[in-house]
């Protein structure tokens, strides 16, 4: 307090501070001493900076956040919470680039030192989380052991955790202004969603699929797959073709439109070609000078993927659950 005040009046007190710190020992390094003027103490003290952290995370910028904690671990007296907030951002940075397994060891410490320190001053905003960690962290494990298997998945469920990461990371890229990139992660959401559905029950991989299969089953119809062609490309762009050829983002859709027409995918089509459109412009994709486009529709796009992922699911109720384990914590930074 007295160093606050000196500070606000211009009358800097004068400490001893250190170069290097002995944790093990708890004393700085002999020979590492050294006069320092007392600045802001909040700043010292590392309130400022965690503060700082705190925000680059809720806006996604978890590198900035692991930097930031990562030399505010080394600086501070006690490191504990800067040591957390470096496992936050090392956990959700990695989940966020879909580095699954290297997202694990990072949160589950950071799952102990809440547990370890939650009561302490300091603590509040990761205390006030530490829930929803745990539900992130049970997910994290789930996938984990899902991919390390290397097979397909045998059913929808096992494949359908990964399709509602990539739509949470499309929602997380939107929110934090990287509107090409959400478009992107958007636009795959699509493609694993039909590529899932037709792989079980209808056995059909993207890269060679065996369209005779399809012979076998009672809910396929060729006059009806070229009817939702028409309705998906317009009457006077689509051609009727044999089926040939891997599985792509169009004719999957088309696909999947006549196999289950429970899921309403016609009623969507005007917006699963807008994705597609927006994506072809962006600077990841074609053309010479990239179009990257403003959020006009964005909102509309999320719906329609939202709607096509709840029927799936069994309903709205059912779809915010599973979105529930994969909600990013929110830190409330100032």
């Amino acid at each position: 307090a007295a160093g606050l005040a000196g500070f606000l009046e211009g009358a800097w007190l004068v400490y001893v501070d250190y170069g290097k710190y002995v944790t093990e020992h708890r004393i700085p390094l002999a020979g590492t001493e050294y006069p320092r003027l007392l600045k802001n103490p909040l700043d010292e003290r590392g309130d400022l900076e965690l503060d700082r952290i705190r925000r680059a995370f809720d806006f996604g910028s978890y590198a900035e956040a692991e930097t930031r904690a990562q030399i505010l671990s080394e600086r501070v007296y006690q490191p504990r919470l800067a040591e957390a907030h470096l496992e936050l951002a090392r956990a959700y940075r990695a989940w966020n680039a879909f580095r699954f397994a290297d997202a694990v060891a990072p949160l589950k410490r950071l799952v102990d030192l809440i547990s370890l320190n939650g009561t302490r001053t300091g603590w509040e905003e990761l205390v006030a989380q530490y829930d929803q960690m745990r539900m992130n962290l049970r997910f994290l494990e789930g996938v984990v052991s899902r991919r390390q298997s290397g097979e397909r998945p045998a059913t929808r469920e096992e494949g359908l955790p990964f399709v509602l990461n990539h739509y949470a990371a499309a929602r997380r890229a939107f929110e934090a202004g990287e509107h090409s990139l959400a478009t992107m992660l958007l636009y795959s959401t699509v493609e694993k969603l039909v590529d899932l559905c037709l792989w079980t029950p209808y056995g059909l991989d993207d890269e060679k699929p065996d369209y005779a299969r399809l012979e076998a089953d009672a809910s396929w119809s060729v006059e009806r797959y070229h009817e939702n062609g028409r309705g998906f490309f317009g009457k006077k762009d689509y051609r009727e073709r044999a089926l040939g050829g891997p599985i792509q983002y169009a004719n999957g859709i088309v696909l999947l439109a006549t196999l289950e027409p429970s899921l309403e995918l016609q009623t969507e089509f005007g917006n699963l070609k807008g994705i597609a459109a927006v994506r072809n412009k962006c600077e990841f994709e074609h053309g010479l000078i990239p179009c990257p486009k403003e959020p006009k529709q964005f909102e509309s796009f999320f719906a329609s993927v939202r709607r096509l992922l709840s029927r799936l699911l069994g309903g709205e109720a059912a779809f915010e659950g599973r979105q529930r384990e994969l909600r990013f914590p929110r830190l409330g930074s100032s």
